[in-house]
């Protein structure tokens, strides 16, 4: 099973939060980013962090400044995470703390592009560092994971300070803005230095009082996309974050006393995603096809693709499940080159990696053979352990442990070094009477299409309880499954 999607996904998240765009023509010159410097926004901004039960379970804090030629954004945020695992009758917790501190330079005068980037993550006794170094769009990224270092190029890569403070640019700038008015914007994966374009809408308009002065704030939404998840943003009328809200809990603007005061373990947990199905789905292999209706608040997040498909009908939601719904995804020209691409997660020139695909591979060249030996090789190197939380494939490497999330992690890793372009997935799985819980799988670009594949339980096709998201790592809402109909194969 998979462990708390924060756990991965928070330091990408505060980044996100920060990334804005272009609106309805309005443009941001020099002179408006010089006297942004004069008066920033994220200067020393304290934050709680909360989970869906208004837990507070960390906090983030946020400057930025001139140093010599750069002007600087700076964040720090910790968070003490608590994951539960329920397994038949017995539960597993897994208390993880999470540090990061990281700094973007933007060099004054040059475009004001950015130029390097710093970043610190602790994972409870790991940490990685990593150095990102960008000349004529060439990042150069060296890093450090716990004394073990190594380095990759990324090509092509160009980011502005107007195209990552947009917003805050434009509500000093503009005062004219109307509900429905769209925002694009960049934004950047700190592991692959990818720049995706993404979009926000001002949802809403409004005037509140804070302190007992009138204050102006807008109500933004960022759109769901294959780079991200959606969430809600309110904006004071200078652009200053008040609060961000996710399905996963919220981030509130406070005193630094505040921020850091009644913080304990909790987050968004394995326990708090589980769907449950009202009657028991019959072995697999006797099932030709499923059909379920989405009980509840469904808010979609489940991709309709291979095996899989979601319709609306009547006002009701339903999820069809059968090896001939659907068609496989095709790879894309570009596919094969960025899922064979090395990354901070994915280690593949690593002395280490190499030679343990070497191993296991040997003279192998077929490229559904080279799959069946590493997935039983993943298979075999890492016992199960519902509390092993890694962060990296070096980490697996010597402890051995782990659920889900370090079979797939190893695998991804092992196969690019092989020469398999592969990718995760997150979605459900049914582990359990009458239990969907979160899972982790690959997916391997095999002869033109995408093929999903399972480390963790060795499968070299996957069962259509395999229930996919889209690429963004959604978590389920407040849903059930009620199965309507099942369809069995034809006895012969």
């Amino acid at each position: 099973m998979m462990k708390n999607l924060l756990t991965s996904c928070v330091g990408l998240f505060l980044i996100s939060l920060l990334l804005t765009g272009v609106a309805n023509g309005r443009d941001i010159v020099e002179k408006d980013i010089l006297e942004y410097f004069e008066d920033p926004i994220f200067n020393d901004l304290w934050f709680g962090i909360y989970d869906q039960n208004d837990q507070k379970y960390g906090w983030w804090h946020t400057e930025e400044y001139r140093e010599g030629d750069y002007w600087v954004f700076e964040d720090k945020s910790e968070i003490k995470l608590l994951d539960r695992v329920q397994v038949d009758r017995r539960f597993y917790d897994d208390q993880t703390v999470i540090r990061n501190h990281s700094k973007e330079y933007y060099r004054i005068g040059d475009g004001f592009l950015l130029s390097r980037v710093e970043d610190r993550y602790e994972h409870n006794d790991e940490i990685r560092i990593t150095t990102a170094t960008i000349t004529d769009g060439n990042v150069r990224v060296d890093v450090n994971n716990d004394g073990i270092n190594f380095s990759y190029n990324v090509q092509g890569f160009s980011l502005r300070f107007d195209e990552v403070y947009r917003v805050e640019l434009l509500l000093r700038k503009y005062k004219n803005w109307s509900v429905g008015d769209t925002i694009e914007y960049k934004y950047y994966d700190l592991e692959t230095f990818e720049i995706s374009s993404e979009t926000d809408i001002l949802r809403g308009i409004d005037e509140t009082f804070r302190d007992g002065v009138p204050l102006k704030y807008y109500q933004v939404d960022t759109v769901q996309s294959d780079a991200r998840h959606s969430f809600k943003t309110v904006l004071s009328g200078d652009g200053t974050p008040l609060k961000y809200s996710e399905i996963g809990g919220h981030t509130d603007l406070e005193s630094e006393e505040q921020a850091k005061s009644d913080i304990g373990f909790g987050g968004f947990t394995f326990e708090d995603a589980i769907v449950s199905v009202d009657r028991t789905i019959p072995p697999l292999a006797r099932v030709s096809k499923i059909t379920l209706e989405i009980v509840g608040t469904y808010d979609g997040g489940i991709r309709s693709g291979h095996q899989q498909k979601v319709y609306s009908e009547d006002g009701k939601n339903f999820l069809v499940l059968g090896k001939k719904i659907g068609s496989r995804e095709l790879g894309l020209p570009e596919d094969r080159k960025e899922n064979l691409q090395e990354s901070s997660l994915y280690p593949i020139e690593d002395a280490a990696i190499r030679e343990m695909v070497q191993r296991v591979v040997g003279p192998v060249t077929d490229e559904w053979q080279k799959v069946k030996v590493l997935l039983d090789h993943v298979g075999r190197y890492i016992v199960d352990d519902y509390t092993s939380n890694s962060m990296s494939t070096f980490e697996i490497l010597k402890k051995r442990k782990g659920d889900c999330s370090e079979h797939t992690l190893l695998f991804n890793t092992l196969a690019r070094a092989a020469g398999i372009p592969t990718r995760e997935v997150r979605g459900l799985l049914n582990y359990e009477e009458r239990k969907f819980g979160l899972h982790a799988w690959n997916e391997v670009l095999i002869d033109g299409k995408w093929h999903g594949v399972d480390a963790t339980w060795g499968h070299m096709a996957t069962p259509i309880t395999h229930i996919q998201f889209q690429r963004n790592n959604y978590i389920p809402s407040s849903y059930d499954f009620h199965v309507i109909d099942v369809e069995y194969v034809d006895p012969e």
